[in-house]
């Protein structure tokens, strides 16, 4: 996949807009890229702002979440020998095991801004599971990203539609061009491969 060069600054100015106040949390990178958070006072924050997966007291984060948090100057990532690892390191790093690791960061980034708690999906590339809480409801979505110009399978899109009912989610497809912009469309059926749906300037 390729995402152009005004494409990451674009990214990096975007997520730069969003700094929170706190003290910087310390995260280990573990042999199989996941980055834990083994004993910290604000472990309770980052979950009660929907990053990551507890487990055994600890709170683990995938390198999306990570580089997001990193950038953001929340999280510091350190490596087996206590030393700290800078954002682009540490992206070059979770790059070699994906290469869609840009677009991915991208598509984050743009539904944190816009209030989303986001988790990773399953199934697809690049997906998330996305929530968003109001006073009286949850609004629920399964998030596909594609790279514009790539198309999708009818069978594909069918599998992720069958998932997104099964988990009690709308699919919205998110197409990210080669600067970096992204455009989202509901899937509410399926009646032609080459239409996605409905599109949406946001999904709120």
């Amino acid at each position: 996949m390729f995402i152009s060069l005004y494409a990451c600054w674009h990214l990096i100015k975007s997520m730069g807009t969003e700094k929170e106040q706190i003290t910087k949390i310390r995260g280990f990178l573990t042999p199989d890229r996941l980055v834990v958070v083994k004993t910290d006072k604000n472990i309770s924050f980052l979950v009660d702002k929907g990053y990551g997966i507890l487990q055994d007291g600890h709170l683990y984060l995938y390198p999306t979440e990570a580089l997001y948090l990193v950038y953001k100057e929340i999280l510091e990532v350190y490596d087996d020998k206590s030393s700290i690892i800078p954002f682009k390191k540490l992206l070059e790093i979770f790059g070699k095991e994906d290469s869609d690791i840009w677009i991915k960061l991208n598509l984050y980034t743009n539904l944190r801004k816009r209030g989303f708690i986001v988790r990773k999906g399953i199934g697809g590339k690049i997906s998330f599971f996305v929530d968003k809480k109001s006073k009286d409801k949850v609004k629920r979505y399964l998030v596909e990203g594609v790279v514009e110009g790539v198309r999708i399978g009818f069978r594909e899109l069918e599998n992720l539609f069958r998932r997104s009912v099964e988990s009690g989610r709308e699919l919205v497809i998110a197409v990210i061009d080669k600067e970096g912009n992204i455009s989202y469309y509901i899937v509410n059926k399926l009646s032609s491969v080459e239409s996605y749906g409905e599109k949406v300037s946001n999904i709120h």
